[in-house]
């Protein structure tokens, strides 16, 4: 799943897509055409934003920059909004409307600057205030963030998108434990069908020693039949040492793609349900899925070592640190080798 850095998870903007941090570099899909809560349900411009700033006085030339977002002509619309922009300095929707043209575009630092123009124009821009606090979590500014969307809050606190950034930051910045989960908990509630919202809300509560709410929340993410929501479910509940859990839903996403990690993972969990000849076989199997993944062949090793098989135990671990280094699990398979 798309986290918060550790990796940050950005909500899905009305029209921005993914948010890339203000000083990223790789593009961004737009998803527009989905009208704001608040909004009036129609396709045109103001509908979509809302009728808190007024619209271009060029409205042909507006709608036309509109409709080449949502064509993904990203470089067309640039063209168009820099143009309105530049005619109507003080159009807060068409800075918002350049700011998803260029970060769609990848030019992370130039969209942050039209997403502050369009909020200092029109605080009441709420999808600009998202981009803009989504860009900066992104970005690893979780403390910029933060007083950001708190603002942002207070004109529209019932907003998914700014609950769940806000959530995001207050864990970002180590915030108390019991404010983060209360953040998730009102985030999730305004949009319950979010599960990335559900899975960083399960998150929270382990950080805050809530293990059986956690629990709960990871159970009804493991009915999902998402890949990504699966495997991250199945990580957390192998953290939790919920073994049948995680084995059951890493079953469920390995049915959906094989994968060498997935495959490591689920081995430590049958491990940590003290199943050896299973935790093995999944080591063997990820070795055989990804020759070059580093962890299968330290956790093959490891098994080699108990066994007594020493040498085939040491080529093992000397693959791991070919592969990883003197990091991580490099380093611990150096330390394997010279102890065996």
């Amino acid at each position: 799943m798309r986290r918060a850095t550790q990796q940050i998870a950005i909500y899905t903007l009305i029209l921005a897509g993914l948010a890339l941090g203000c000083g990223g570099s790789s593009p961004a899909p737009a998803a527009p055409g989905t009208p704001s809560s608040d909004s009036p349900s129609s396709d045109s411009p103001e509908a979509i934003l809302g009728s808190s700033s007024e619209p271009a006085a060029d409205s042909a030339q507006f709608s036309k920059g509109v409709a080449a977002i949502k064509a993904e002509k990203y470089d067309e619309a640039r063209a168009i909004f820099e143009k309105v922009t530049h005619d109507e300095p003080k159009n807060a929707q068409a800075h918002y409307y350049l700011g998803v043209a260029l970060q769609s575009l990848g030019q992370a630092p130039s969209a942050c600057a039209s997403y502050e123009k369009a909020v200092g124009l029109d605080p009441k821009l709420t999808e600009a205030w998202v981009n803009l606090t989504a860009a900066k979590l992104d970005a690893g500014d979780a403390a910029g963030a933060l007083p950001l969307v708190e603002r942002a809050l207070k004109a529209h606190p019932d907003h998914p998108g700014l609950l769940y950034n806000h959530a995001l930051a207050l864990a970002a910045v180590g915030g108390h434990p019991t404010e983060t989960v209360a953040a998730y908990r009102k985030a999730s509630a305004a949009d319950p069908a979010n599960l990335e919202i559900k899975y960083g809300y399960a998150e929270a509560l382990v950080a805050a020693g809530s293990k059986e709410p956690a629990l709960t929340l990871l159970e009804e993410l493991s009915r999902s039949d998402q890949l990504e929501v699966l495997a991250s479910a199945g990580r957390l509940l192998g953290r939790l040492e919920a073994w049948d859990s995680c084995i059951r839903t890493l079953d469920k996403a390995l049915a959906k793609q094989p994968s060498a990690e997935l495959l490591v993972t689920r081995g430590l969990c049958k491990h940590g349900k003290k199943d050896e000849p299973a935790a093995l076989e999944d080591f063997q199997q990820a070795v055989k899925a990804d020759p070059k993944y580093a962890p299968a062949h330290y956790y093959v090793g490891m098994h080699l070592k108990i066994a007594g098989k020493k040498a085939q135990a040491r080529t093992e671990f000397a693959k791991a640190v070919e592969l990883a280094g003197d990091q991580g699990v490099g380093k611990a398979a150096k330390h394997a080798l010279e102890t065996l």
